[in-house]
């Protein structure tokens, strides 16, 4: 196999954190899938990259966790694993990347036969680069999501917050993807009904990627902290109607088991 091919898979030469860095701003700054010889190039390393991103994010956000969990902050749940939802949402990445391959092959594969593995790998690099920023955003939104109650609902400031980075990481994604995505099938297809297609693959590769990953999203949280969680979130004890303590505990922890 070609070493330019996107999926060459030789053992990559030994590079420190700058160059990883420095090979994700590059990717940021322009992301365009290329033409020409050199086309895989640019994506060559994206399958390292992704496994790197994965694992660095995992060990961080993994020490962050144990770090505040050790400092009992006020209003912290604890409830996430934050090393395990980085890998849930790896796992949903992977998932993606082959619906959205897939997909987008069989609709180019009408005017050009080919695999077209250029546009997974653009999803792996893309995650590569969004990584972190996604797993700090899920990890906030979900443990905020779990303290939140009739007494303590959520303040503006947190959606507002929350609704800012998620439209960023969204139009970033759209740039990153999307926008590549479609210039590259605009190769085979008219602009407009690249863009249509590639939004609809996109849509409908997220909505199957949650399905199929959902059954599994229960590793990503400590089963007595979010049981505690969500028992001090509800109403005060006594309260007609309201499930005593202990049953509520047992019934929310026999959904982990």
């Amino acid at each position: 196999m070609n070493r330019d091919h996107p999926l060459a898979t030789g053992r990559p030469a030994a590079r420190p954190a700058r160059a990883f860095i420095a090979q994700l701003v590059t990717f940021v700054i322009n992301p365009a899938i290329r033409n020409g010889r050199d086309e895989a190039a640019p994506l060559r390393d994206a399958a390292w990259n992704f496994i790197a991103s994965v694992c660095l994010v995992a060990l961080l956000t993994g020490g962050l966790g144990a770090l505040l969990n050790a400092s009992d902050i006020s209003g912290f749940s604890g409830a996430i694993r934050p090393g395990f939802l980085t890998l849930l949402l790896a796992a949903y990445a992977l998932i993606f990347a082959m619906l959205f391959w897939l997909l987008t092959t069989a609709v180019i594969s009408v005017r050009k036969r080919g695999l077209h593995l250029l546009s997974f790998m653009q999803v792996l690099q893309s995650w590569a680069a969004l990584n972190l920023f996604v797993v700090l955003l899920c990890w906030a939104a979900l443990d905020r999501l779990l303290v939140a109650s009739d007494d303590k609902p959520l303040s503006l400031v947190y959606l507002a917050l929350g609704g800012v980075a998620g439209l960023a990481l969204l139009i970033l994604a759209a740039r990153l993807l999307l926008l590549p995505v479609i210039r590259y099938m605009s190769r085979y297809l008219n602009l407009p009904a690249a863009a249509v297609m590639a939004l609809a693959i996109a849509c409908v590769s997220v909505y199957l990627s949650a399905q199929l990953i959902r059954q599994f999203s229960a590793v990503a949280f400590d089963a007595q902290a979010t049981c505690q969680a969500l028992n001090l979130s509800r109403n005060a004890p006594g309260t007609p109607g309201q499930m005593p303590e202990k049953m509520f505990t047992d019934s929310c922890l026999a959904q982990f088991r």
